[in-house]
């Protein structure tokens, strides 16, 4: 814990003043990816290096327009009023020989809302730099049907040859994020405050800790999931993979479990469904639901006994 609050105040002491109001916010977000990206510290440190936070006491939808900045519902799922947050990746490709290669258009920004409150800035904070992290390696490819995929975590934006675009994991990925940013926001709950610098313990200070005991977003699905989350085979398989974005092994490893082939694109899709009101009824939308929770519960059965699966590999 001393180590890696060391190491954080480490990485935004190089690049934030302590005078800075949200010095703190900065350090314990740090700190929280940290907790999920041992293997990851350079990404970790390039990304407060050169992300640009952009934090109002507006709502973001407000914000934006104040920027002259476009929302759409391509990247919002909620009403955008009570949006907490939002993320600019800033990542391009362009065809090379046929190939894609991705590039860097502009450093990540993240857009964020003080409007409910400390406790929410920091999961939110927390939330939309989880999703940069992962992805900022092997995060464009182009398939056997000479498809472009682009890739954040689990995400896929698969652009087929009639530019038709297809969206992979599109809400798992969104549950798993909630998920692990609860795990990281327990972890700074537990902070000895006794080890904090003034500037961290000013901001930790304005937390409201019952708000760090509970997942924010994606209710359901994070109801549904959470008993999966909590099966350290699955969440080492997830854990072990999702930033270099070996998604082939997480799908192969699930589906072997299940014992089915589909099984992982399919539990994917119920859970888009499951939140995807507008072109699916209540009746199907509980349907969906049980069926996430037979193939959770399956999981767990089948690795009650097993070890945790193999290590990604790396590139």
């Amino acid at each position: 814990m001393e180590e890696r609050l060391k190491l954080a105040n480490q990485i935004i002491n190089k690049y934030y003043s302590k005078i800075d109001k949200y010095y703190g916010l900065y350090v314990l977000s740090c700190y929280g990816l940290l907790t999920k990206s041992e293997d990851y510290i350079e990404i970790v440190d390039d990304l407060f290096s050169k992300c640009k936070f952009i934090i109002t006491n507006k709502s973001i939808p407000e914000l934006l327009s104040d920027l002259g900045e476009d929302i759409t519902d391509d990247y919002i799922e909620t009403d955008t009023e009570y949006l907490e947050g939002l993320t600019d990746l800033g990542i391009g490709y362009y065809l090379k020989d046929g190939k894609p290669i991705s590039y860097v258009d502009h450093n990540p920004i993240v857009y964020l809302t003080t409007k409910h409150g400390m406790s929410l800035l920091l999961d939110t904070t927390i939330h939309e730099l989880s999703h940069i992290v992962k992805g900022r390696i092997n995060v464009v490819d182009i398939d056997y049907e000479e498809s472009i995929i682009e890739r954040c975590g689990l995400r896929q934006i698969v652009t087929t040859k009639s530019n038709n675009e297809i969206w992979n994991n599109h809400l798992l990925v969104e549950v798993i994020n909630v998920l692990q940013v609860h795990d990281m926001l327990l972890g700074i709950k537990n902070i000895d405050t006794h080890i904090m610098d003034k500037e961290t313990k000013s901001f930790y200070k304005k937390l409201k800790k019952k708000d760090l005991e509970k997942p924010n977003g994606y209710e359901v699905g994070v109801m549904l999931l959470k008993p999966l989350w909590d099966n350290n085979h699955f969440k080492s398989l997830i854990e072990d993979n999702i930033v270099e974005g070996n998604i082939q092994n997480i799908e192969d490893e699930f589906n072997k479990i299940i014992g089915n082939d589909n099984a992982f694109s399919n539990f994917s899709l119920a859970i888009d469904i499951i939140f995807d009101t507008d072109n699916y009824d209540e009746y199907e939308i509980l349907e969906r639901g049980v069926y996430i929770d037979s193939i959770v519960k399956l999981y767990n059965l089948k690795t009650s006994t097993k070890s945790k699966p193999k290590q990604k590999t790396k590139n």
